[in-house]
């Protein structure tokens, strides 16, 4: 009784991908399954690009912009880069509020605008 392994060899000792692609026919079956195999899942790929290809590149240039906020914002913070602007009216909200007097409002200002 012959097994499926021993069915699969040629005569020459050399074996063939599968029993059931022996013989000419058989190399045929092979090379179209080969073909199928390996082009099926690349059409399958092309076509997801062509479908989705604008939406990636959408996606990926929204996380770019994302990006680039969060680096802008992080390096203000660890600059502790107010504008001299933005101090003036914290200086004047401070005054405002009677936390600060006028001397010291002056004095703010005067080493705020020095800067």
């Amino acid at each position: 009784m012959a097994r499926w392994y021993q069915r699969g060899h040629l005569p020459g000792g050399e074996a063939c991908l599968h029993p059931a692609f022996s013989g000419q026919r058989g190399l045929k079956q092979a090379a179209l399954w080969f073909l199928f195999v390996l082009f099926i899942p690349l059409i399958g790929v092309l076509v997801y690009l062509i479908a989705r290809g604008g939406k990636m590149h959408e996606h990926a240039a929204r996380q770019a912009q994302q990006q680039d906020r969060e680096f802008r914002a992080s390096v203000q913070e660890a600059a502790g880069s107010q504008g001299s602007a933005d101090q003036l009216a914290k200086l004047a909200d401070l005054r405002d509020r009677g936390v600060i007097t006028a001397e010291e409002f002056e004095r703010g200002k005067a080493k705020i605008l020095a800067a």
